[in-house]
This record gives C-alpha cells, structure tokens and sequence, in this order.
C-alpha cells in the first residue's frame, strides 16, 4: 500500500510540473486478488494526493468493467443488457427491413458489442459464455426469424457468425498474427516474442510464440493472460496458415478454419 502511495505521489507531482491535475475525487482504487485473500488487506483504502480512496468491488474503463476477481461478470451482464436491448428494438422493426439489412443492423447493434474487447474474456467461466451465446442465438432468430425451437448451429453458419468462444479465439489470434508481422503494437510483440530456441529443433520451423514460464508455477490467473493464453492458442493452428502472406488472408483462413 505505501509503495502505491508513493508511486501516485510521484505521478500526481510529474502531473502537476506539467500543468496537468489529477482528480483526487475521481479516481479508483481495485485490489486484484480471490477475495479471501483481499480480506485481510489493511488499510481498506489507499491514499492519493489528500483523498483516503476506499478500495472499489468494481471499476469501468473504456468502455470494459474490471472487477476485483477478474471473474468479468459485471463486463457479461453489461454486454448481455445492451445486447437484449438492441435485439428487442430490431425485433419491433424486423417485418419492415430485408434480411441484408436485418444483418447488417444486428452486426452493427449486436455483434459489435459481442466482440469490443472480447479477448479479456479467455478462459471465463463457461456459464458466463453461455450467456453471451444466448444473446448472440436471439440476434440470429430475429434477423433469420427462426423460430426458439429450431437448432441454431445451422443458423448461425447460414449467416457465416463464429459462435462467441470462437469469436475470442479469432481475437487473440489475429493479435497474435499482428505481432509477429509487427503489423500491430510494439508492446503485443514484447508480451508475445517469438520462439527461438538456443540450438537447432524441429520446432525452430513452426514458428511458435515463447511461453511466459513453466505451467506448474502458473496461477489461474495468469493462464488467462494473453502472453499465456495466445502463444497456447497459436499452437493449435496449421503452420501454412500462419504463414499466411498478409493480415486479411490470414483473418480469412482463421475463420474458414474455426468455423
């Protein structure tokens, strides 16, 4: 706790010498941790400039809900919320609209909040998923007017959607593809470097993504952190595919390969 004081006092003085402020009265505090650990935290709070900050169950930050757990239930019940809502309103509208623009609507309402961010989302409890999923079946009923009763998966291949695990899994691997071409962040390459080995393997050709560290001194936590989770994931798929000659025939052949 002191050493975050500390720290805050620093970014608060550099803030200040820069003609900048930082809110006192605006700022959240989050401790990450199973809460029984938390519990035994003391103080409750953490200090910043002259405010006592009382540590926060949860906090919003563009656009996703962070809670103390990383359980991600809040960020779930949010996105199933604006999901519901938007479905109900093109449900009201769907007998005036053509199917192409039904798709088009409930990609731009439905889907684009689906997939804002999705990859913070790997290794969720499959209840949590399945929630989602849901909102994702009731977009695809409405837009092809398929009736509860009738099996979604054909459904949703006739509209060429990836089913929400799916959709997280083409997230981290398209990063992971940005990477390695540096085609995205600097800081994704630093999270994920490539695999180089010291001598010669057969592995040197496959090109893999360097694992963080041994699995038996991994938590449950940092197995779904992307430097875990991705390097596991780009294991999985065709090396032709991730020699892929470029971003969009790569994106291309990932959901040809998912689906």
């Amino acid at each position: 706790i002191k050493n975050m004081e500390a720290c805050c006092l620093e970014v608060k003085s550099w803030m200040f010498q820069n003609k900048l402020k930082l809110n006192d009265q605006k700022t959240e505090v989050l401790l990450c941790e199973p809460r029984k650990k938390t519990e035994n935290v003391q103080p409750r709070s953490l200090l910043v400039g002259n405010s006592a900050i009382p540590f926060s169950d949860k906090v919003q930050t563009l656009g996703v809900i962070l809670d103390s757990e990383l359980t991600f239930t809040p960020q779930v019940s949010s996105i199933v919320s604006t999901c519901r809502y938007h479905v109900r309103r093109l449900s009201k509208v769907r007998h005036c609209l053509t199917r192409k623009a039904a798709n088009a609507m409930a990609v731009a309402l439905v889907m684009s909040k689906l997939d804002y961010c999705n990859a913070i989302l790997c290794g969720i409890k499959k209840d949590q998923v399945k929630r989602l999923q849901m909102a994702q079946n009731s977009a695809a009923r409405v837009v092809t007017k398929t009736r509860k009763r009738d099996h979604i998966t054909p459904v949703l291949r006739d509209l060429h959607w990836l089913p929400v695990s799916k959709r997280i899994e083409y997230k981290l691997l398209s990063l992971s593809y940005q990477s390695i071409d540096k085609s995205g962040p600097e800081y994704l390459s630093e999270l994920i470097p490539e695999y180089k080995p010291n001598r010669e393997l057969r592995s040197s050709s496959q090109k893999l993504l360097q694992l963080p560290g041994k699995k038996e001194t991994l938590t449950k936590y940092s197995e779904r952190a992307f430097s875990y989770a991705a390097p596991i994931l780009w294991r999985s798929i065709p090396l032709s595919m991730k020699q892929s000659s470029s971003k969009a025939v790569f994106k291309s052949n990932l959901k040809t390969y998912l689906f």
